[in-house]
């Protein structure tokens, strides 16, 4: 089921996917306690030098990202290689050619 509802999300356009992906992401830091409370653990024991504040906002984040992450999964397997083409960059092009020159 969980496939199947990542394959309709793959069908949105790529600015819908990143829009429900947000919101999912801060929905789910309030409905998934026990992930949350480990990873605020964890960002506490691995920055202790953040305010709490500051460890907050890195939770939050780690959330969202982790949701984006999951969709975005949903995304490569499923959009055409067209639509994967117009949502990617490359850099460091040059860098790849001079290593394989020398």
């Amino acid at each position: 089921m969980a496939l199947a509802l990542l394959r309709l999300v793959a069908l949105l356009p790529f600015t819908a996917q990143q829009y429900l992906g947000k919101v999912l992401g801060h929905l789910l830091r309030h409905a998934l306690r026990r992930r949350r409370h480990n990873a605020e653990v964890n960002i506490a024991l691995c920055f202790p030098e953040m305010t709490p504040e500051q460890q907050r906002q890195l939770v939050d984040d780690n959330m969202v990202s982790t949701v984006l992450g999951i969709i975005e999964t949903g995304f490569s397997w499923w959009a055409s290689d067209k639509a994967i083409l117009a949502h990617s960059r490359m850099e460091g092009l040059e860098l790849l050619e001079q290593a394989r020159q020398e």
